[in-house]
């Protein structure tokens, strides 16, 4: 598919929304970006991570009009035109991801706080799915913390895991299909 698939987890400060984005790193074990960088940047680390995943952690560490661009970017798995020094057009940068986010917000507030109060367009909302964190059983993303007696230490178990692992299933996979006839 051309589509990028792209998903935000909002809510509270401290519920568990980075630890998500460590476990859905470990497949792959790239590094989690932040949402503060520029157009360029964020163009470069798409390009980076096509036909993979991209994470960027904490959408509150950009202004609002900068998150309209990113997400529409992003979303459409293409970067930005530019000419090269003679004035001609160069290639653009073309990307599919599995894009993972999380923020205290979602989208919608984000773009809001930007200079023109700008609206979610139902493009977005396509490209750019979000799904509230919580998962409403007073133990923020987590329903069951198995033999931990908080949902902290489960998180923290949970990163060190991932942090240890990280890429190993990916690797096993390529190996897998690498070597199938």
């Amino acid at each position: 598919s051309d589509v990028c698939s792209s998903d935000l987890y909002f809510g509270n400060s401290s519920i568990g929304k980075s630890i998500t984005l460590h476990v859905a790193n470990s497949v792959w074990g790239k590094k989690i970006h932040t949402w503060r960088t520029t157009d360029n940047a964020a163009e470069s680390l798409a390009r980076g991570s096509n036909d993979g995943l991209l994470i960027l952690d904490e959408l509150s560490q950009v202004g609002g009009d900068h998150a309209d661009a990113m997400s529409y970017m992003l979303g459409n798995g293409q970067g930005k035109a530019r000419a090269n020094k003679k004035g001609e057009a160069r290639r653009i940068s073309e990307f599919k991801l599995i894009f993972l986010s999380s923020g205290e917000i979602g989208l919608e507030t984000k773009l809001s706080e930007s200079r023109n109060n700008r609206k979610l367009k139902a493009g977005q909302t396509v490209r750019f799915i979000e799904i509230p964190a919580d998962a409403g059983k007073g133990m923020g993303v987590f329903e069951n913390t198995y033999e931990f007696e908080e949902p902290g230490k489960f998180a923290d178990h949970l990163k060190e895991l991932s942090m240890r692992y990280k890429g190993t299933l990916i690797d096993a996979w390529l190996q897998i299909i690498a070597n199938d006839k």
